[in-house]
Order: C-alpha cells, then sequence, then structure tokens
C-alpha cells in the first residue's frame, strides 16, 4: 500500500510541477507581451541582420538534428537589435519546437520590397491548417498535440505585436504535412522617436 501511494504521490507531485512551469512560463509571456511597445525605438544602432541571426541562434543552442540555412548578404538595418533578435528567436525556436521528427531545416530568406525588407522564416516541419492561420498569432493560442512541448501559447503574439508597432506586418503560409513559412515585413527607415513609438 505504501509503495502505491508513494507511486501516486509522485505522479501528482510531476503533474503539478509541470502546471506550476506552464504558469511562470504564461506570465512570463504576458509581461513579454504588456512591454513590447516599451523601448521601442531605445537603444536603435546600425546592425547586420546576418550577425544579428548568428547571435539569436549561438543564445537558442538548437538540437543536433536542427538545421538552419541564412540566405547570404542579409540587410544592414537602423533597429532596436533586441526587438529583431525577440522577433527571430520566437519565429526560430518555435520551429525547432514542432519539428518533423526526421530532421528539422529552417531557412531564413529576405527580399527587397520597397520601404520594407521582406523576410521569411520557413521549415520543413507538420504544418499548420489554413482554418488555423490567423489564430496561431493570438494569445494563448497553441495547436501542438503533443503534451510533451511546453508552449505559453503567447510568442506568435508578441512577434506580431512587435512587429505592427513597427508599421510592418507578418502572414503564414502554410498546408498541413507541408511545413510553414512565416513572411514578415520590417521598415527599413528607423522609428521616429519624436512621435514616442
Amino acid at each position: 500500500v505504501r509503495g502505491k501511494v508513494s507511486l501516486k504521490a509522485d505522479e501528482y507531485l510531476e503533474k503539478i510541477q509541470s502546471r506550476v512551469k506552464r504558469m511562470v512560463a504564461m506570465i512570463d509571456g504576458i509581461l513579454a507581451y504588456s512591454q513590447v511597445e516599451q523601448d521601442l525605438s531605445g537603444q536603435q544602432r546600425t546592425i547586420d541582420v546576418g550577425k544579428l541571426l548568428h547571435n539569436v541562434l549561438d543564445l537558442l543552442a538548437l538540437p543536433a538534428d536542427v538545421s538552419v540555412e541564412i540566405m547570404p548578404e542579409m540587410p544592414t538595418l537602423e533597429v532596436n537589435p533586441v526587438k529583431l533578435s525577440q522577433v527571430f528567436s520566437n519565429l526560430i525556436g518555435n520551429a525547432a519546437k514542432y519539428r518533423n521528427p526526421e530532421h528539422c531545416k529552417i531557412v531564413i530568406k529576405w527580399q527587397n520590397k520597397a520601404s520594407f525588407f521582406e523576410f521569411s522564416v520557413s521549415d520543413n516541419g507538420p504544418g499548420i491548417s489554413p482554418q488555423y492561420h490567423d489564430k496561431v498569432f493570438g494569445v494563448f493560442q497553441t495547436f501542438n498535440s503533443n503534451p510533451e512541448v511546453e508552449s505559453s501559447g503567447v510568442g506568435l503574439a508578441i512577434v506580431k505585436k512587435i512587429i505592427e508597432a513597427r508599421g510592418g506586418s507578418i502572414t503564414l503560409e502554410s498546408t498541413l504535412g507541408e511545413g510553414a513559412s512565416f513572411r514578415f515585413l520590417w521598415p527599413k527607415e528607423a522609428v521616429n522617436t519624436s512621435e514616442g513609438q
């Protein structure tokens, strides 16, 4: 009887720990979401997006089965590097988290689009059904059926808020079973601090 009680207690403790971790992740996510517009124009400097991406990858420390291909000659931007790093970190991190179990390939590209640069983060993962394309950017929206994958459901909402606060936009192109591609427009011009953005 003692053995059964001990096993049951261990099981309950594991569930409690898992729920506490999720709650902490949600609270952290809410705080990050609420602070997006703070300091958006502060600490702007000229950065090479290619170097920024390599720094993001170093910090993410992705698993060995994840390969990332970065298009050469990434542009240079006058930007708050923390915010752009946050965008790329969330998009790359999501691609790695919900990856193809055999091998995950992430490709990052860019295009010149008038007053914007268009960046894309694409993967060969399980994809997202078109009916959820708008919903993935909502707060607390997760569409992952694997209970072992921890998610606060705030990451893409933060990404969208950062990009839109800059005057850009983000879209998702994906079909279930055929990977996903997140494309976002980032203005070439620096945020005007006199406008209080």
